[in-house]
């Protein structure tokens, strides 16, 4: 199972469609260095504009306050340290990337951990896919808004999850507004937004079905906290 996410995640950097990007043009398209591209959480610098992306979000270097929206690039890291001052801070705070945003929140962060806030998006015979670059669970939930044109005529589009099992999760409907979609997610494997049903394993997430999605499953709401 391992080996086919995998198998996934390169062919969905390979043939991953043009998505529409949160204001992708004014975003730096120079690679950031290590040196100078560690979001300070300020209204200067690194982060602190889509001109400016930060690669790095450390907790050293980070200020809680200041501002609530810290722009990435799409294969930025974020510290364990960083984490925690947001875990114990009052406002959630917002990384804004060319494709996804994510907003982490101090109540939904549990067990803070280094991780990557990378995803890869690609679109698959009608489905949007997800796949979080991080491994394993994340220790927190994170809040992703997708921006896509695939999601402008689904109609009741579910969110799919599938593990190392192999079996395909329902996790019930997606709220989806124009071409923004928002789900919460907390593990890092394959994903998918779409109004087809699909079922059973992962096999079938190439030959979905074309029903329409009629039924509801958990998901995390995260405004209480509660998973329901």
């Amino acid at each position: 199972m391992k080996k086919y996410i995998a198998v996934m995640l390169a062919l969905a950097i390979v043939f991953s469609t043009s998505l529409v990007a949160f204001a992708a043009s004014d975003y730096s398209e120079e690679a950031p260095k290590p040196g100078d591209s560690i979001a300070t959480g300020g209204t200067t610098g690194a982060g602190a504009s889509a001109m400016q992306p930060a690669g790095v979000v450390a907790g050293a270097q980070l200020e809680i306050g200041k501002t609530d929206t810290i722009y990435i690039t799409q294969g930025a890291t974020i510290d364990k340290a960083a984490i925690e001052k947001i875990k114990n801070g009052k406002t959630p705070i917002t990384f804004v990337s060319q494709s996804y945003t994510i907003t982490l929140t101090p109540g939904a962060i549990s067990a803070p951990k280094d991780l990557s806030l990378g995803l890869v998006l690609a679109s698959n015979n009608g489905m949007l896919e997800i796949f979080p670059v991080s491994k394993g669970d994340f220790g927190l939930f994170m809040t992703i808004t997708i921006m896509a044109d695939e999601l402008r005529n689904m109609v009741n589009p579910h969110l799919y999850y599938f593990g190392d099992d192999g079996k395909i999760v329902d996790y019930g409907l997606v709220t989806v507004k124009g071409n923004k979609a928002t789900i919460s997610i907390s593990h890092a494997s394959g994903y998918i937004i779409t109004d087809k049903v699909i079922s059973g394993s992962v096999a079938g997430v190439m030959t979905p079905t074309t029903t329409t999605n009629t039924t509801t499953g958990p998901h995390y709401n995260p405004a209480t906290g509660v998973s329901a």
